[in-house]
């Protein structure tokens, strides 16, 4: 074989003039498995871990689940709405430290509706003076004043002998009805 040819039959092989120290040879080729056991050495990172192929340990397939049964858990407590999560504290609570369910209940001897706090707290007629330095009581009740029909008010005078008399601003349904507009005995 002559030399031109001999370049030839080396550039059709893939290798032409492009020659170096480095890549195999034909004969010194590294079989595929060897060849990425060595790519897959070179691209882990230093704090990765390597894979597994054995049966793991009891503990770390223990810490495992728990790890997952974990975050379970979190997933489902942050789920619930806040009186669920409020009922699921309390039991567990009552599971852990021991007690009874009427511990937590409260007295509802000292409660007070909304009404209760407007019937404390009214005025018949309000004055900006009483205005300053409202407390929360004072402000619903001149909310409910605010809604009131103020052009007539109903009086009650059937113990007016005793010296006993009562005002009031009608509400919407009265207006409405038109109870109160004129002069006449109520019932």
């Amino acid at each position: 074989m002559e030399p031109s040819q001999m370049k030839l039959s080396s550039a059709i092989l893939g290798h032409g003039d492009y020659d170096s120290d480095f890549s195999d040879d034909e004969t010194g080729k590294k079989s595929d498995r060897e060849r990425n056991r060595i790519e897959d050495a070179l691209l882990t990172k230093p704090f990765q871990k390597e894979k597994q192929s054995k049966v793991a340990h009891k503990q770390v397939a223990a810490d495992e689940w728990d790890r997952e049964e974990a975050r379970n858990r979190r997933f489902h407590f942050i789920a619930m709405d806040a009186y669920a999560r409020h009922k699921k504290l309390v039991n567990d609570y009552i599971l852990f430290y021991g007690g009874k369910k009427e511990d937590f209940k409260r007295s509802g001897t000292n409660d007070k509706t909304d009404l209760d706090i407007v019937r404390e707290n009214h005025r018949f007629v309000w004055r900006e003076e009483d205005e300053v330095d409202m407390t929360w009581e004072k402000r619903l009740s001149k909310k409910y004043y605010d809604k009131l029909f103020k052009e007539y008010c109903i009086a009650d005078l059937t113990k007016y002998k005793e010296n006993k008399f009562g005002f009031r601003w009608r509400h919407e349904k009265e207006v409405i009805s038109g109870k109160g507009h004129n002069c006449r005995t109520l019932e």
